[in-house]
């Protein structure tokens, strides 16, 4: 079985904060309640955040096409920033 995950993308940008929260944790390695954290700590928007995560899921776009892109979304490269942190 295959996820979806611009149909799950679009689906959680008009959840509730909770509700988006679970579902980008189904895209991600990430649990609820931490992606909450990230969006409210880097003060990203639910939109923004989701722009981030397809940039970052895209298997089309090389290193440096990934930078540009998530330099040109608002507050993006502080959240990647913020989500590497976790990570390390």
């Amino acid at each position: 079985m295959t996820i979806d995950y611009k149909k799950l993308a679009k689906e959680a940008a008009t959840a509730t904060n909770k509700e988006y929260a679970d579902r980008i944790a189904l895209l991600t390695n990430f649990k609820s309640a931490e992606i909450q954290k990230i969006i409210q700590q880097n003060n990203i928007d639910k939109e923004d955040f989701l722009k981030l995560i397809e940039v970052i899921k895209n298997d089309t776009l090389d290193n440096e096409k990934k930078a540009v892109a998530i330099q040109e979304i608002n507050k993006g490269l502080e959240t990647v920033i913020s989500l590497v942190g976790k990570l390390i």
